[in-house]
């Protein structure tokens, strides 16, 4: 995997978990398939977004991402988050942070009814708009698993993880 040891990914969590408690902060989120009724997924050029959450009484939420490769990526991120939101009883809140495989993303409060997704910059020291490196993580993840024949099993904040030589 490029540009981050996964075992300081996951200490990096760790570390944002323990300073959002609370409400701020919930279990990573899980890949999902599915639809979610009612909310689509709309995009113009390098900009993605859900329309219909609002509705049903969330925030709908914008990516945005530099490279259009990562589009189908970002409505996957859209649809795991929508279907997250719309769990009986979750209710998220602005500037709450997420794990998506071994990444996090917040979501920030920038529109009216909308929230827009950050994430860490490369160095996880602060929160950059967009989400270009965790779809770029996650991509990468998923194609390291395949390649290998292994399952995809993002770490969760508290465990630690040992990689071996030559992944």
């Amino acid at each position: 995997m490029s540009r981050l040891n996964i075992w300081a990914a996951a200490k990096m969590l760790e570390r944002s978990y323990s300073a959002h408690s609370g409400t701020q902060s919930r279990l990573p989120i899980l890949e999902t398939e599915g639809h979610v009724e009612a909310v689509e997924i709309k995009r113009e050029g390098l900009r993605t977004w859900t329309q219909g959450l609002t509705e049903r009484g969330a925030h709908d939420l914008v990516a945005e991402v530099a490279d259009a490769s990562l589009l189908p990526q970002a409505e996957a991120l859209l649809r795991n988050l929508a279907h997250y939101m719309t769990s009986d009883g979750v209710q998220v809140e602005a500037e709450e942070t997420r794990a998506y495989g071994y990444w996090a993303v917040k979501v920030r409060d920038e529109q009216l009814g909308r929230f827009e997704l950050w994430e860490y910059n490369s160095e996880a020291t602060e929160f950059v708009a967009g989400v270009e490196l965790t779809l770029e993580y996650w991509r990468d993840q998923h194609e390291v698993c395949q390649r290998y024949g292994g399952e995809f099993s993002p770490p969760q904040p508290n465990q630690l993880v040992v990689l071996s030589d030559g992944v």
